[in-house]
């Protein structure tokens, strides 16, 4: 077995027609090289073995819950260790998950012979015990020195709004992210996470990350600013103890390839700047709780299974004021961060959560082992009016919903392109409110000769389409209540992100361009003969947001 580094200086051509096993994880072939794999090389296929899922959840459990248990009764030191993205297990963003699959593929597969291709250098390194290369970043902290200034500067720019809020008895205070603008440039702003509904409450506040507001509103007297609670010793705190991490981050001993991959994801979090924005939230709530002391009330923050909503939690448990969570998106099996060990039973013993429909509720319970008083079903906060959909308003073959990750992103655009052929088929494409690479991602769909609409809403898109095509996003969810087919694409290498577990007419899989080339004509004709009722109230709640409360 031979293990080839993919990248951009990789000559591919002397490689033709022969066995290849593709244990690429970051795109390589669709970002360097526009070739469809399946045509240039004899792929092999990987094997369908999970082990690598559990061992990967039980380690990283085995390892906070030691991380924890070492920790005298000091916040602080517990949400160092919190800042430590990889401890939150978050997939679909540090890749650590995909690394222990390709170990454990290339570990079953023994033929001598076989080619693989790898474009991960952690786990090309290891194998070949090849030099590591270091960069800048691993050496120098600037990207520290950067959150620092960033933060610094937030915290002015809080400081010029001064809050008017008068806490009362029974508070609700809401951690939101930002707001989203309303189209018709009217600045009339929905909270990204809770909509409008977070203003529906006799005494509501609404916690704001001041970097996400835009200075032409005029700041509600409910709003407050997550900065605006940092005081300018706390940064320098933030900063000293990030250094402190930077140069000697947490690691554990090494028996295995699995603990050096891990080590480095660790040493990978306080040198991306990950630790230091988690960090920041540490001070942040520790100065909130001063703010509401003597208080009762509740704390109703995003549940996405974040670093920082595990330092909210321990900054809040010894206090009367409960944290309640808001799960508020769709969940598939790529999304580990859910997952329930014996760590999150040590970190969220006084919290619970609502989430949002009936299949999500389920998977809590059944994939994500979460104890069922735990959490309820709430109202789905963030749906929007649906507008109805007429076949004959269609001026684009494809829809594609883009997530929020660029490398899948790439992946599916790619997919669309290279199964389109020599068709003429206009394309439509939808970014994710939170989608990375824009730049890199604008590029492409001009080099696709893809179109978009910024001003539409994900219903004026879907009436215009006659397919929707997508990838790891809960939009599909939304798109339930059109009559109109789903295909999902498989853009993940080990574990399926779709957030529609059912099979049913008008909801397909594809794997292979070939294979969607084919059926892709008798899907343009379907004509509104698809009808996803049975299904749709599994996934979006029935009750009524404005006579749901959290409670």
């Amino acid at each position: 077995m031979q293990l080839i580094y993919i990248n951009r200086k990789t000559n591919i051509a002397k490689y033709k027609n022969k066995d290849v096993l593709n244990l690429c994880i970051y795109g390589s072939f669709e970002k360097y090289f526009d070739v469809n794999l399946s045509e240039y090389f004899n792929i092999i296929k990987p094997h369908k073995s999970l082990e690598f899922k559990s061992q990967y959840l039980e380690k990283i459990d085995k390892i906070a819950c030691e991380l924890v248990s070492n920790i005298s009764d000091s916040n602080n030191k517990l949400a160092q260790v919190l800042s430590y993205r990889t401890l939150s297990k978050l997939a679909v963003s540090d890749n650590l998950v995909d690394k222990f699959w390709v170990n454990e593929q290339i570990k079953s597969f023994k033929s001598s012979e076989l080619l693989v291709f790898v474009d991960d250098i952690d786990i090309y390194n290891l194998y070949t015990f090849g030099r590591v290369k270091r960069r800048l970043s691993s050496i120098v902290p600037y990207k520290q020195i950067y959150y620092f200034l960033i933060f610094l500067n937030n915290k002015f720019k809080a400081s010029r709004h001064k809050s008017l809020i008068t806490v009362k008895n029974n508070f609700k205070l809401f951690v939101g992210n930002k707001f989203e603008v309303n189209k018709n440039g009217t600045y009339i702003y929905d909270e990204y996470f809770f909509s409008k509904y977070w203003n529906n409450y006799s005494n509501p506040i609404l916690l704001l990350n001041v970097g996400e507001w835009n200075s032409k509103i005029e700041i509600g007297k409910e709003v407050l600013f997550k900065e605006s609670f940092l005081s300018i010793i706390d940064l320098f705190n933030l900063l000293f103890v990030s250094l402190k991490h930077f140069f000697k981050p947490i690691q554990i001993v090494e028996n295995s390839i699995e603990d050096c991959l891990i080590n480095r994801n660790l040493c990978s979090d306080v040198k991306c700047g990950s630790f230091i924005d988690s960090y920041q939230n540490f001070f942040v709530y520790k100065n909130v709780l001063k703010f509401l002391t003597s208080m009762n009330g509740e704390l109703v923050i995003p549940h996405e299974g974040r670093s920082y909503e595990k330092i909210i939690c321990s900054v809040f448990k010894d206090s009367p004021i409960r944290v309640i969570g808001y799960a508020h998106f769709p969940v598939s099996d790529r999304i580990l961060n859910y997952f329930y060990g014996n760590f999150e039973s040590l970190i969220y013993s006084k919290f619970s959560f609502y989430t949002l429909s009936e299949n999500n509720f389920n998977q809590f319970k059944d994939l994500y082992k979460w104890p069922i008083s735990k959490f309820r079903i709430g109202a789905h906060l963030k749906s929007k009016p649906v507008k109805s959909v007429f076949g004959k308003c269609k001026s684009f073959e494809i829809l594609i919903l883009l997530g929020n990750e660029l490398i899948q992103n790439i992946k599916l655009l790619t997919f669309v392109k290279h199964s389109l052929g020599n068709e003429q088929f206009k394309v439509l494409v939808r970014l994710h409110p939170s989608a990375r690479g824009l730049k890199y991602l604008k590029q492409l769909f001009l080099k696709f000769n893809f179109f978009r609409i910024d001003e539409n809403s994900l219903s004026e898109d879907v009436e215009l389409s006659k397919i929707i095509v997508y990838g790891d996003t809960g939009a599909a969810i939304d798109c339930l209540n059109f009559n109109v087919p789903l295909c999902y694409i498989y853009d993940d290498n080990c574990l399926l992100s779709d957030r529609i577990f059912e099979e049913i007419d008008g909801h397909y899989r594809f794997h292979d361009i070939n294979e969607f080339r084919l059926m892709l004509p008798s899907l343009l004709e379907c004509d509104m003969s698809v009808s996803f009722e049975a299904i749709k109230r599994k996934y979006i709640s029935s009750l009524n947001p404005q006579l749901f409360s959290f409670e």
